[in-house]
């Protein structure tokens, strides 16, 4: 290998995990010195925000709050309440909403689907998808099952998987950075 290849690919690498542990150690402020899986994911759901484009449409409203939806109620759902709590995402005020069967759903900028809702989230998808928004779970199939992002928990660390054909048929645009991370799927 090329050495101006292998110090790219290094400094590559070492900037990735400076940019995770960094988001970490934000995440945990204030929290246990080590973070479980559940604050890990937290961030990195906090963290989505910096590197997906909605459309148009949905940003309209500058002082609209970013709505982070909850489908379906467990230990990951409280992490992330706990995490957009007082935040601010893209300058607007992050605002966490508990989704009950039958509710509205398209004003989410992003919905967190907990692994027991499947079957609800199967009803919603389509209109999920059409209103621009970013789904995200920690089932191991979600991406495979027309989700946005998965966040499955593989060995000892999370996984960041993107159905990136999904994205697009949201008129989700994820940056590249967030590919390069990634394990996509759906191109």
């Amino acid at each position: 290998m090329e050495p101006l290849i292998c110090g790219s690919i290094i400094r590559h690498w070492c900037g990735a995990t400076l940019c995770v542990m960094l988001t970490l150690v934000q995440a945990v402020r204030g929290q246990s010195a080590i973070p479980d899986e559940y604050q890990v994911r937290a961030a990195i759901i906090l963290n989505l925000a910096k590197f997906v484009v909605w459309p148009a449409s949905r940003t309209a409203d500058p002082r609209a709050p970013f709505v982070v939806g909850l489908l379906g109620y467990n230990e990951q759902s409280a992490a992330i309440e706990r995490a957009f709590a007082g935040r601010t995402v893209g300058g607007r005020p992050a605002a966490v909403r508990r989704i009950s069967q039958g509710e509205r759903v398209n004003d989410c900028f992003m919905i967190y689907v907990a692994a027991t809702e499947q079957r609800h989230y199967e009803q919603i998808a389509a209109e999920l998808a059409r209103a621009g928004v970013l789904t995200v779970s920690d089932d191991e199939r979600f991406v495979f099952d027309n989700g946005v992002v998965g966040l499955p928990l593989a060995g000892d660390h999370v996984q960041i998987q993107i159905n990136l054909a999904r994205a697009q048929s949201s008129g989700l645009t994820i940056s590249s950075r967030l590919l390069q991370l990634a394990t996509v799927v759906g191109r």
